[in-house]
């Protein structure tokens, strides 16, 4: 049931890209502005090389097409025999109370052509980190999955 992690890779999305893009031809303008500009240009261009390697909104996932978009739902760790058995279809119902607290993370994964996939994570087990597999699940799914979250 324990999955590698290696499976879902941040990538760049377009959004990312042209946001990159703009800010690296916004500093290289002022950069070459001339003495007053020179200034915001390298500020610019030091934002930009700071926000290269995090900048990342997309995800990949190894044997399925196209691009990801991340939606993390925040759930109780004592919930995760019935989390894990609904995600995997082996309950078609989840009961779930939202008092519980947390301690867990469902990850939900979405693409434009419709694919949803979803895996929990336990970050407050005594082996801190565990990913389960990912589960391929329905759109009705993901809506009754985002209404565990507890509202704050």
């Amino acid at each position: 049931m324990k999955k590698n992690l290696d499976i879902v890779k941040r990538v760049f999305c377009f959004n990312d890209i042209v946001i990159l893009a703009v800010i690296l031809a916004a500093g290289l303008a002022f950069l070459f502005m001339g003495r007053i500009w020179l200034g915001v240009g390298i500020t610019l261009l030091l934002c930009w090389l700071f926000m290269l390697p995090f900048f990342r909104n997309g995800y990949r996932i190894e044997g399925k097409q196209g691009l990801f978009k991340l939606k993390e739902i925040y759930a109780s760790c004592g919930s995760k025999a019935a989390i894990l058995a609904y995600l995997d279809g082996s309950s078609g119902t989840l009961e779930y109370n939202t008092k519980l607290g947390s301690g867990a993370i469902v990850e939900v994964y979405t693409s434009r052509d419709g694919t949803i996939l979803a895996r929990y994570w336990d970050y407050a087990d005594e082996n801190a980190g565990i990913y389960y597999d990912l589960y391929p699940i329905s759109r009705d799914q993901k809506e009754h999955l985002e209404q565990i979250e507890p509202k704050s």
